[in-house]
């Protein structure tokens, strides 16, 4: 029986990706990397900013210390956050609000930083809905590891089996998968074709992804469960 859903948060619920991006290319910039909006979202959606971090640096031999490309590129994306809040994606709200009232427990699992993703739910008055928000501040290791995840499960105080992800990436997928989770995966236009064949089931927007919960919850679909 379904009793609990954990999302992804940055490229799940909100569109962050787009201005984890912008963060990236201004930051590198100062260095004279240009980094392509095709480039970034194929190679480095759901990737952790410290190993994004790591490979700009090694793979183009720049003359920067990882703790400095994290802090200039947290620079930007904080600017870019004021001047242009990020917007959640279409059916985010009525999906979270509507697995809320039928009982379902929600928390995130993020790869991003908690208190990034606070901030944006309280933005948007969506934090209340959530019992549990574990970002890559609260973890040793983080995806594709499960920690992420596990911590999520125990918050909510389910079993694997009861809850559920949706996810968008591949190493956001292979986290799920390990902590014993059935996995949603829900694909975006720019999406590399095998990267989310892990996935248990994919879909094209979070419209689907709440119907499918809708027919899971009234039992008219027992996949997963």
């Amino acid at each position: 029986m379904l009793k609990a859903v954990i999302f992804d948060f940055d490229g799940t619920l909100a569109d962050t990706e787009p201005l984890h991006f912008k963060a990236w290319s201004r930051a590198m910039s100062a260095y004279g990397l240009i980094i392509t909006r095709r480039f970034y979202m194929q190679k480095y959606v759901g990737i952790p900013d410290e190993e994004i971090a790591d490979q700009l640096i090694r793979n183009n031999s720049l003359p920067i210390k990882i703790h400095k490309a994290l802090q200039n590129k947290k620079k930007q994306y904080d600017l870019l956050l004021k001047s242009r809040p990020a917007v959640f994606f279409s059916y985010a709200e009525q999906t979270i609000e509507n697995l809320f009232s039928r009982g379902i427990r929600l928390a995130i699992a993020t790869a991003g930083m908690s208190q990034e993703v606070t901030i944006l739910l309280r933005q948007n008055r969506l934090y209340k809905y959530f019992i549990s928000i574990v970002g890559r501040d609260q973890v040793t290791k983080n995806k594709p590891h499960p920690e992420c995840y596990r911590k999520a499960i125990s918050a909510l105080g389910f079993k694997p089996g009861e809850c559920m992800a949706v996810e968008d990436s591949f190493n956001g997928i292979q986290a799920a998968k390990a902590a014993g989770l059935f996995c949603i995966a829900v694909k975006k236009r720019i999406c590399i074709s095998d990267t989310l064949q892990a996935a248990d089931k994919i879909v094209f927007s979070l419209q689907s992804v709440d119907r499918y919960f809708k027919k899971i919850i009234t039992g008219n679909n027992s996949a997963g469960c």
